[in-house]
């Protein structure tokens, strides 16, 4: 089993370099690259399953990922 910071770790380099795609070519966000016909690459969506407790610090960079603007194509699914 994958620890949910090694995950993070992961998908957080990449989340960085869409927004800086995005931010370059002046798309407030996905849809706006799709219909410019740009950042092809970022549309292709992170799922992320957490079927684990997680701590706060990883809790906190989750939310960083999912809210920073411009907004990339991140979703994540929590078992309680």
């Amino acid at each position: 089993m994958t620890a949910v910071h090694e995950v993070l770790d992961e998908v957080q380099s990449p989340a960085v370099d869409v927004r800086r795609v995005l931010t370059a070519v002046g798309a407030g966000d996905l849809r706006q690259a799709r219909a410019r016909q740009v950042g092809d690459g970022a549309w292709t969506p992170e799922i992320l399953l957490i079927g684990t407790d997680i701590t706060d610090a990883d809790t906190a960079r989750l939310q960083q990922l999912l809210t920073s603007l411009p907004r990339v194509s991140i979703a994540a699914v929590r078992e309680t």
